[in-house]
């Protein structure tokens, strides 16, 4: 897996429509609800670590609900994934 800097990300979705940010939203959910589920269970070594991709998700989700919110008005419940 290659990771994205948090500011190439934010590049990455500022031209991101609202149904494609509402995408990526529930897609980054989903990633970082499964890490929680999964969490220490991964076997060998992973380039980049689970903990790091989680931590990127973590920051990427927060961007992309900062666009939802600055460009589309979108205020989006945290849900427990978010915590």
């Amino acid at each position: 897996m290659i990771m994205v800097s948090p500011d190439g990300h934010l590049k990455e979705i500022m031209d991101m429509s609202y149904e494609e940010l509402i995408h990526e939203r529930d897609y980054l959910i989903m990633e970082i609800s499964q890490y929680k589920d999964n969490k220490g269970s991964h076997d060998g070594i992973i380039c980049p670590s689970p903990e790091l991709i989680h931590k990127y998700n973590r920051l990427y989700l927060k961007e992309v609900r900062k666009q939802l919110r600055e460009r589309f008005g979108e205020r989006i419940p945290r849900t427990p994934a978010q915590k």
